[in-house]
């Protein structure tokens, strides 16, 4: 189905979203005459405003490779809302009666859930806030429940909710966030919400560096003078659960998306193949002082650690879907990562460990610890990134933490003994898992071979055992 006239509300006008979401739509708009319109909000920051706005709201996504750049041209930005200046104006758009899909990349720390347990967090400061005061949101899941009231109170349908986060199950995620707010406001609210709206899972996959001034500099020689672009590999997936997505009248498909029934196997590869190997490389490269990915994955230690991690823990930790062949897949993730062209930070990557570390890491270490599997690599993911957290590189250059929890972290990543602390932050460990006798000795042995000994070293014996 073609669309024509659509707007769309999206939360978290990141790089990501910016670099992945948009480029479909404006491929929409260019072979399909899908005149979409985009209205964007950002919630913690006005600088991407500032910046896009002086710029027309125009800017360049470029494709870097070894072929070299290709730079398509984004027009289909409407606009971006700073949240807390202008909240009455965000919660306008939802009473447009062209609004055809609300998306969201807000991180996985913008929904204000539980690590563990992906259910809203009652005591997060911004949900307290948006029980107490429905009308003037902070959160991205009070704005969505507080503009679907207006449509409820207005007689307008329901909308598409369309999850772009990395995590498992994401719109089952945001479904119920979004209804347990809701609930805590009106319960009718909450049964129309449910009944009238639809939030499906997806995954998205396209790895988006953080642009420097040098790759600004790079592209104008090239002749794109753009100091607002974003960079992106020439990878893209979009896979969207189909239920009910027929009666969202934009059709993502006809730009590459595809939709699938079921697409938990299809999550549970990304999470646990490219998303675990990339914190598996940002904590142990940052450690040992490798700025990017390209440069970890050209280290034959880091290489050969990835090739059994992937093969012995990750891909036995999960049933993958039925038409991909899990170390096919895997095989090419090492020629996206090993990309000279994209500087992909592995401190870009090792950002936010808290909110990730337990959907990447902590999951697929408790499945193998059931099942009697290997879990070394696992826990020396989960060590690399405690001695991470003590803000040092084994060569002694500062590192700069960036985590929600950042302050009991570090608290505990200096204290006198670190596992036992980071064990006893149920926040981060379930108590489940740091009570397995077998995982508190790996874990141990794992982050003081990282002490007495170095990454490199460590990577090597374990490789080397594991060989034999």
């Amino acid at each position: 189905m073609t669309a024509c006239g659509h707007k769309i509300l999206h939360f978290g006008p990141g790089a990501f979203f910016r670099a992945f979401c948009l480029p479909v739509f404006q491929r929409l708009n260019d072979t399909h005459a899908a005149a979409l319109s985009v209205s964007a909000v950002s919630l913690k920051t006005p600088s991407i405003r500032d910046r896009l706005a002086a710029a027309g709201w125009r800017y360049h996504c470029v494709e870097q490779s070894e072929k070299g750049i290709r730079a398509q041209e984004i027009t289909c930005l409407h606009e971006i809302i700073f949240a807390p200046d202008e909240p009455e104006r965000v919660l306008a758009l939802f009473l447009n009666s062209d609004l055809s899909l609300v998306t969201l990349t807000i991180t996985e720390k913008g929904y204000c859930a539980h690590p563990h347990t992906g259910m809203l967090a009652p005591q997060h400061p911004d949900i307290i806030h948006d029980i107490s005061c429905p009308d003037r949101p902070v959160s991205a899941i009070g704005f969505l429940v507080a503009g679907l009231r207006l449509r409820w109170q207005n007689g307008l349908p329901g909308l598409t909710i369309l999850n772009c986060d990395n995590l498992s199950e994401n719109g089952k995620l945001l479904q119920s966030a979004v209804c347990t707010l809701a609930a805590a406001q009106d319960s009718a609210l909450a049964s129309w919400i449910d009944e009238s709206c639809i939030f499906p899972s997806s995954v998205v996959d396209r790895i988006v560096p953080a642009v420097t001034q040098e790759d600004i500099d790079t592209a104008r020689k090239a002749g794109i003078d753009d100091p607002c672009l974003v960079l992106h590999e020439p990878y893209h997936q979009w896979v969207i659960q189909d239920t009910l997505m027929h009666i969202c009248p934009i059709d993502l498909t006809a730009a590459g998306a595809e939709l699938a029934a079921d697409i938990i196997p299809c999550v549970m590869m990304k999470l646990r193949c490219l998303n675990a190997a990339h914190s598996a490389l940002a904590y142990l490269g940052s450690l040992s002082g490798i700025g990017t990915v390209a440069e970890a994955v050209r280290a034959p230690h880091m290489r050969e650690f990835l090739d059994c991690f992937w093969t012995q823990e990750l891909i036995p930790s999960f049933a993958g879907p039925e038409h991909y062949d899990p170390h096919s897949y895997c095989s090419a993730l090492l020629n996206r990562f090993e990309n000279p062209s994209l500087a992909h930070r592995t401190l870009q990557i090792a950002s936010d460990g808290s909110q990730k570390l337990p959907q990447r890491i902590i999951a697929p270490l408790m499945d193998n610890l059931a099942a009697d599997r290997p879990v070394f690599g696992l826990c020396l993911v989960l060590a690399a990134w405690l001695h991470f957290l003590a803000s040092r590189t084994e060569t002694g250059d500062v590192i700069e933490i960036s985590d929600p929890l950042a302050k009991p972290l570090r608290a505990a990543a200096h204290s006198v003994d670190p596992v036992k602390a980071v064990l006893g932050l149920s926040a981060i460990i379930p108590a489940a898992l740091a009570t397995q006798q077998r995982f508190i000795d790996t874990f141990s042995a794992a982050y003081d071979g990282l002490s007495d000994h170095g990454v490199a070293v460590v990577l090597r014996a374990v490789t080397q055992s594991r060989a034999g």
